[in-house]
């Protein structure tokens, strides 16, 4: 149902600021509200959509991310698995 992604995204927010909003912890968050609001829009939201929107967000907070190593290698690592998921599906 709609609520559900609803409260989680409020539960992702919520678990930001109890983390100190850590940059880790903000891409995560940042993924899950554009997903959950998509969701909530009755449209089911392409991937790699989300994550460039995503780091769209994440750099228009704090631009100087995009020099950080974790920035890039948390992108990279969702982007490898997405990748790479459908290939291995089909074993």
């Amino acid at each position: 149902p709609r609520w559900a992604w609803g409260f989680a995204g409020l539960a992702a927010l919520a678990y930001l600021l109890v983390t100190g909003v850590q940059p880790s912890v903000l891409r995560a968050t940042v993924m899950v509200v554009i997903y959950a609001l998509g969701r909530m829009l009755l449209r089911r939201p392409d991937a790699l959509n989300v994550i460039g929107a995503s780091a769209l967000v994440a750099l228009a907070i704090n631009p100087g991310d995009v020099a950080e190593l974790g920035f890039q290698l948390s992108y990279l690592a969702v982007l490898g698995i997405l990748l790479i998921a459908p290939v291995l599906r089909l074993r």
